[in-house]
């Protein structure tokens, strides 16, 4: 057992510990945490991984387990919404980039002349001194 504070104005009461152990963490919320990210998604999961491995590992009543396996399955629909929402972002972003100039011009440009893929470059200038340089992909040198 341990104690839980029922609030400035009275004593803890005695709460029971689950059967299954405490829960290591309380769930993630996107409103704690801001909107998610591969890197934060890559953490649910391997947290959810090890409840899973724990969770095979538990010795309790059915009822115990079943509760622990719903909470799982609840962490799994909230970790499929977020990656949903990173892949429409991604798709976004993907479209956006489709629309710009230089979008896949590596793997789609061929001079008209010396038939050459991919070696393409553009000229860019300093908006501060005017001065000019290329960047892009150039042929091996000699």
């Amino acid at each position: 057992m341990f104690s839980a504070s029922a609030g400035a104005s009275g004593p803890p009461e005695e709460v029971p510990e689950h059967p299954l152990g405490p829960r290591p963490e309380p769930a993630i919320r996107e409103s704690e945490t801001g909107p998610p990210t591969l890197d934060s998604v890559g953490k649910r999961l391997e947290k959810l991984e090890q409840a899973v491995v724990k969770i095979g590992h538990q010795e309790g009543t059915p009822a115990d387990i079943s509760a622990s396996v719903k909470q799982v399955q609840q962490d799994i629909q909230t970790l499929v919404g977020h990656i949903q929402a990173i892949n429409t972002k991604i798709e976004t972003v993907v479209a956006g980039l489709g629309g710009t100039v230089g979008y896949a011009a590596r793997e789609n440009f061929q001079c008209k002349k010396c038939q050459n893929k991919g070696m393409v470059a553009a000229e860019l200038s300093c908006t501060s001194c005017g001065t000019k340089s290329w960047w892009g992909w150039f042929p091996p040198k000699a």
